[in-house]
């Protein structure tokens, strides 16, 4: 039993290491994260990566099972990102080799991934991502979504939650021949941008209720106007005082970016 434990400590540590170690700085922008390792650790992953022409890639997965496999799948996924030209912008020989490498669309990237994830999981693996590719000048984000949870929309000038327009295709390692759809969609100043894993949404309470997505939006309206931080902070106390004494089951990954008045 104690080898047991220390086993899910460690992949839980390494879960946590492959996660970014400080959060972007973007003139204009301000934002938000929170990652907590579930009672089993699962395959939650989130990511940035600064482009050469100032745009940022970013990222929100969650691999299926839990433990050991899990963690592979996210390690895999991000040495893909980190090492290819295709996400990073940069030429790294030996991977990708490219005369003049461009960042490619959310959407291709999403195929990419999904082919090698395919190639280098377990039969019944998959994982879900949301990618997109910010432009930090004008608001615009180009992004793609294979089977993952649709980011909120705090719409600052209307003063509403939506769910960002779908995109949604087959999570990734499922299909070899997916394709994943493009979408632009441009954050106005005051407008916050809300990503998550479903391990918020359906953490369970004493009575067997799921958190859902209407706790959720509500925790946005009553903290947007204070900024991507007071967001994070009211998703969270509301998490809390839902579960009450009780753990959330899965990892539970939360990003805000606010783009500021």
């Amino acid at each position: 039993m104690q080898e047991l434990l220390r086993q899910l400590q460690a992949v839980g540590d390494l879960q946590r290491r492959l996660l970014p170690r400080e959060l972007p700085r973007l003139p204009g922008w301000c934002l938000a994260a929170h990652y907590m390792v579930g009672r089993w650790p699962g395959g939650d992953y989130y990511d940035f990566l600064h482009l050469p022409d100032g745009r940022l890639l970013l990222i929100v997965a969650d691999a299926s099972d839990q433990g050991a496999p899990s963690a592979a799948l996210v390690a895999m996924t991000r040495v893909v990102l980190h090492s290819c030209p295709l996400s990073t912008g940069v030429e790294k020989l030996p991977y990708c080799p490219l005369r003049d490498p461009v960042v490619q669309p959310p959407h291709i990237l999403l195929g990419h991934l999904n082919r090698v994830l395919l190639e280098n999981s377990l039969a019944d693996q998959f994982m879900t991502a949301f990618c997109g590719v910010l432009e930090p000048i004008d608001g615009g984000l180009h992004y793609a979504n294979a089977g993952h949870p649709s980011p909120r929309w705090w719409r600052a000038a209307e003063g509403r939650v939506e769910s960002l327009r779908d995109a949604s295709g087959l999570p990734l390692g499922m299909e070899q021949h997916t394709a994943y759809h493009h979408k632009h969609m441009e954050m106005a100043p005051g407008d916050a941008l809300v990503l998550y894993s479903d391990g918020l949404t359906a953490a369970l309470d004493e009575r067997g209720q799921t958190f859902g997505c209407e706790r959720l939006d509500e925790a946005i309206r009553q903290s947007a106007a204070e900024g991507a931080g007071a967001v994070k902070g009211m998703v969270l106390a509301s998490l809390d005082d839902f579960l009450g004494n009780q753990a959330p089951e899965d990892d539970v990954t939360l990003l805000v970016l606010e783009r500021m008045a």
